[in-house]
């Protein structure tokens, strides 16, 4: 005994009659963007993430640390010689536009005059 197919239909759920495969398409398209895009972003914190972990690694570098006190040492030094030889030309100059006899210290000479 063969069933109508109306009546064969008319039990099955709605979902199922109205089934159509193009939205399936659709939203597995959908699902597809989202997870390259949530892949795309994943990527980016990655990096980011790694990027901050070899900053925070390198901060607290014991060999950067001397590095940088020792550049720190240097530049303080530079300075001290920068103005210890515009003190001595100041002094130099002085003496030079006055005329008069001028006791400069002896290492004053060796400031002004680099390589003596």
């Amino acid at each position: 005994m063969s069933m109508p197919v109306d009546d064969f239909l008319s039990h099955l759920p709605p979902e199922v009659i109205n089934y159509s495969s193009q939205k399936c398409v659709d939203a597995l398209d959908l699902m597809h963007r989202d997870l390259h895009e949530l892949q795309d972003k994943l990527l980016k914190l990655a990096v980011q993430s790694h990027i901050l972990e070899v900053d925070l690694a390198t901060q607290f570098s014991p060999d950067l640390s001397l590095a940088v006190d020792k550049a720190v040492e240097s530049c303080l030094t530079c300075t001290q010689a920068v103005v210890s030889s515009h003190v001595a030309m100041d002094s130099v100059m002085e003496c030079t536009e006055s005329g008069e006899s001028c006791q400069l210290p002896a290492d004053t000479y060796s400031l002004v005059k680099p390589g003596l």
